[in-house]
């Protein structure tokens, strides 16, 4: 029997039209291969330190948008979802990259509730989950997957990082009373204090914290989603906090963040 936050999921994928990302031509395989990391991914990647050879799990791993451009640009990757019918997208996904690339990507799908089986233990070198851990909105059940995760490490100083929707941007109660640019999912309104307490007695420490995507909550709204000339000024003001964000003092970043990145590491 599949957990409560397992079930949501699987009944919101269940028809798998979301998540769902193909290479259909020479074109995109092109502008894959020139960009094959998102922003999100360039961000867990220097997070991590992640290098050739790490063993790599993706919690929470959907259509493989992360999970089939690590593979491509060489890591062995474990996607884990509890949604047969995305990981269905993500072996699509992987084929049609595969036959433009010439080569086999090395990604293992898993399906399973995390709270329902046992990973391998001593297994990876980082694990990452990217708008997953808000959606356990009980607190010991968090408690719970974090124990699991820090377990599934193969050693101290290994990483997991943790990137979920900012729970304190001024806009996070309209996000979710509208429910702007997610899913029908409950979750909670995440925080620095609600990861540090979560992560106490499991095994890990936090090591870093950033707030990530400065202002972009205000792309979710509406009024700025129709209203092409009040778009571009806004893409114009974001693109000039993503070069100067890492200069900013970081508790403006905590403020003003659409989403935090927190990196933890393994203590025993």
């Amino acid at each position: 029997m599949p957990s409560k936050v397992a079930q949501h999921w699987i009944n919101e994928l269940a028809s798998g039209e979301t998540q769902r990302h193909e290479i259909k031509t020479r074109l995109q395989y092109f502008w894959f291969k020139l960009r094959p990391c998102s922003k999100q991914l360039k961000q867990i990647i220097h997070l991590g330190k992640i290098r050739p050879g790490m063993k790599i799990l993706d919690f929470g791993a959907g259509g493989g948008c992360h999970s089939v451009p690590l593979a491509y640009m060489g890591y062995e990757v474990d996607a884990l979802d509890c949604s047969d019918a995305v990981l269905k997208n993500l072996v699509t996904y992987k084929e049609s990259v595969e036959k433009y690339a010439k080569k086999k990507l090395r990604i293992n799908t898993i399906v399973a509730d995390i709270l329902e089986s046992n990973l391998c233990l001593d297994k990876y070198d980082i694990i990452f989950s990217c708008g997953v851990m808000e959606h356990f909105v009980d607190e010991k059940e968090r408690k719970k997957v974090y124990k699991i995760l820090a377990s599934s490490l193969r050693k101290e100083e290994d990483c997991l990082i943790t990137h979920v929707p900012n729970g304190k941007h001024p806009f996070r109660r309209r996000q979710r009373l509208e429910k702007l640019g997610g899913y029908n999912i409950e979750e909670i309104d995440y925080t620095l204090p609600i990861f540090i307490k979560d992560v106490e007695e499991t095994g890990l420490v936090l090591e870093k914290v950033k707030g990530v995507d400065l202002f972009g909550y205000l792309f979710i709204l509406p009024e700025v989603k129709e209203r092409g000339l009040l778009r571009s000024l806004m893409k114009l003001l974001y693109f000039f906090f993503r070069l100067f964000g890492d200069w900013l003092p970081f508790a403006f970043m905590q403020k003003y963040a659409y989403r935090l990145l927190f990196s933890a590491r393994r203590t025993r």
